[in-house]
């Protein structure tokens, strides 16, 4: 049951949202949205006005976390970037070299993951 003095179009903060936005999509965006708010526990408009809020405050949605391979690609950039730092600070000591083709190959893996993501 509603909280006494809900009002409908409020946010569950009690703020109330005085603007409304009319859109029509197509079938297919309209069953994306409903099946990504039926995921969220969200209603439709809620997820709508969630991801424009997001957007126009330059922040991530909340709930929005990346899958599985991107995860994967993200550890994988990770080791190679700590093994390209390794390798560049033995580049940088003095008494030491690193060969060229080496620095070259760890650069190449890391563009190479980069064009994954």
């Amino acid at each position: 049951m509603p909280a006494r003095g809900y009002r409908k179009g409020a946010t569950d903060d009690k703020v109330p949202l005085p603007h409304r936005l009319h859109t029509r999509v197509s079938a297919r965006i309209h069953g994306h949205l409903a099946a990504d708010a039926e995921a969220r526990g969200l209603t439709t408009s809620r997820l709508i006005s969630s991801v424009l809020e997001a957007w126009y405050e330059g922040r991530d949605l909340p709930g929005v976390k990346p899958g599985r391979d991107a995860q994967a690609i993200i550890r994988e950039l990770r080791a190679i970037g700590n093994n390209l730092n390794q390798l560049t600070r033995i580049a940088n000591t003095p008494r030491l070299t690193v060969p060229t083709e080496d620095l070259a190959r760890a650069l190449d893996r890391v563009l190479d993951a980069c064009r994954r993501v």
